[in-house]
């Protein structure tokens, strides 16, 4: 049986991927922008391989869109969406 995520569950776990990808400190939150860590393409394909692994969801390039990328609520949102759509 698949796990069910809720919205929290998804959010926290898509915050400790990027927090460990980029080891950032405590001043990270859910909500500092992702541009600010200097998130590159190399990290941004790091966290999506991380998220497919540990959430079950890989990200197409159109989810992709800046709008999603602008903090961990975005992005973790973006993710919960997929979840939902492709089960």
């Amino acid at each position: 049986m698949t796990k069910t995520w809720t919205i929290d569950e998804v959010e926290n776990k898509v915050f400790d991927i990027v927090k460990n990808e980029k080891q950032l400190d405590d001043s990270f939150t859910k909500t500092t922008p992702l541009e600010s860590i200097g998130l590159d393409s190399l990290a941004l394909v790091r966290i999506l391989v991380s998220i497919d692994q540990n959430l079950g969801v890989w990200l197409e390039g159109g989810a992709l869109e800046p709008e999603n990328l602008e903090d961990v609520k975005h992005l973790a949102a973006c993710v919960n969406q997929s979840m939902h759509t492709t089960a």
